[in-house]
C-alpha cells in the first residue's frame, strides 16, 4: 500500500515528506511547520496517528474567536502535523543518545541531548494544545512505530543522519520559526514560537557539535575522510533538491490570518530552506571537512552543487 519510499518520491524537500503511520503504510504528506528533528527510518519521517486524548496538551490556549470554520481547520491540520512531528524528535533523540553511547562520545553531548528530548517533549505539548483548540476537541499522540529505527550501524551512520535530521533539518527549524514569530500575533502562539526558535538553534549546535566531534575522533585517517566526504555528499545533495525545487512556482505570499496564528506560506518556507542551505549549512560543512587533506579534493568538487546557485536576485 506505500505509494512512496522516501522524501524524493513526494518532490524532495520540502514539497513534501513520505511519512510512515501507525499503520505501517508510507505515504506523502505535505508539512508546512516548524518542526525539530525528523525521526527518519530508511529516509522517511515517521509519525504517529493522532487519538482523542488532552494529556499531551500544555497549559495554551489561543484565541479563535471571530476565526472561520475554515480558518480554524487550517490552523488545526497545521498545529497537529507540527505536533506529531515533534513527539516523533522525542523518538529521533532518543536514538541519537544510543548512537552517543555506542560510538564512544563525551558526556556533554549526552547532558545536552537529554535536555532537548525535554525540549520537544514541550514542543509536542504545546502544539497539541493549540491544534486541540482550533479543532475544539481533543487530540494528542497514538503509538509511535519505532521497529527497525534503533542505533546506526556504523558512525558514518550516524553522522549522516546526525546531517539530515540536525544540522539540517533544526537549523531550518530555528529560522522557520524565527520567522513566524515575527508575523504571530496570538499571544499564545507567540510563547510556542519563541520557544522553539530558541530551542532548536540549541540543538541545531549540539548536532554541528557532534559533526566535528566525529571527525576531530576518527579512529584512522580513512575513517575521517570517509566522514568529511559523508558529509558534505549529503548537503549537496540536499542542495541539489532544493535547487530543483526553486524553480516551482508558488505565491509567495503569506495568509495574514494564518501568519497571526504562525502559518508561513509554502513559498516562504521553501525560501528560508534554500537560503539555511546555501547561506549557513553549506559553509559550515565545507570548513569542517576541508580540514581533512585527502577529502579536500572531492569535497571541492561538490561544493560547487551548493555555490553554483543563490537567491534568485544573485
Amino acid at each position: 500500500k506505500d505509494t512512496c519510499f522516501n522524501d524524493a518520491d513526494c518532490g524532495g524537500g520540502s514539497s513534501g515528506h513520505c511519512m510512515v503511520g501507525a499503520d505501517g503504510v508510507r505515504s506523502c504528506v505535505g508539512v508546512g511547520c516548524a518542526v525539530g528533528r525528523p525521526f527518519l527510518v530508511g529516509g522517511a519521517a515517521r509519525v504517529a496517528e493522532t487519538t482523542a486524548r488532552s494529556d499531551w496538551s500544555s497549559s495554551l490556549v489561543p484565541d479563535v474567536s471571530g476565526l472561520s470554520a475554515e480558518t480554524r481547520a487550517a490552523l488545526a491540520a497545521h498545529w497537529k502535523d507540527t505536533a506529531l512531528l515533534e513527539h516523533a524528535s522525542v523518538a529521533a533523540f532518543a536514538r541519537f543518545a544510543l548512537d552517543l553511547l555506542a560510538f564512544g562520545a563525551p558526556p556533554e553531548l549526552l547532558v545536552a541531548t537529554n535536555d532537548a528530548m525535554a525540549d520537544e517533549l514541550r514542543h509536542a505539548r504545546d502544539a497539541f494544545a493549540l491544534a486541540a483548540a482550533y479543532q475544539g476537541g481533543r487530540v494528542g499522540p497514538g503509538r509511535l512505530e519505532v521497529a527497525g529505527a534503533l542505533g546506526a550501524s556504523s558512525l558514518a551512520d550516524a553522522l549522516k543522519n546526525t546531517v539530515l535530521e540536525g544540522c539540517i533539518g533544526e537549523t531550518v527549524a530555528a529560522v522557520e520559526a524565527t520567522e513566524a514569530l515575527s508575523y504571530a500575533t496570538d499571544p499564545a502562539v507567540c510563547a510556542a514560537l519563541a520557544r522553539v526558535s530558541e530551542d532548536e538553534a540549541r540543538h541545531a549546535v549540539l548536532a554541528w557539535r557532534f559533526v566535528q566531534w566525529t571527525l576531530d575522533h576518527a579512529e584512522s585517517g580513512g575513517e575521517r575522510t570517509e566522514l568529511a566526504t559523508v558529509l558534505v555528499n549529503t548537503v549537496a545533495a540536499e542542495c541539489a533538491v532544493m535547487r530543483d525545487d526553486a524553480m516551482r512556482p508558488g505565491n509567495p505570499e503569506t495568509n495574514p490570518l494564518l501568519a497571526a496564528h504562525g502559518v508561513l506560506s509554502r513559498p516562504t518556507r521553501d525560501e528560508i530552506r534554500r537560503r539555511v542551505l546555501v547561506e549557513v549549512v553549506a559553509p559550515c560543512a565545507l570548513a569542517l571537512a576541508m580540514k581533512d587533506e585527502a577529502a579536500a579534493g572531492q569535497v571541492e568538487t561538490r561544493a560547487t552543487e551548493c555555490r553554483a546557485w543563490g537567491p534568485p536576485s544573485a
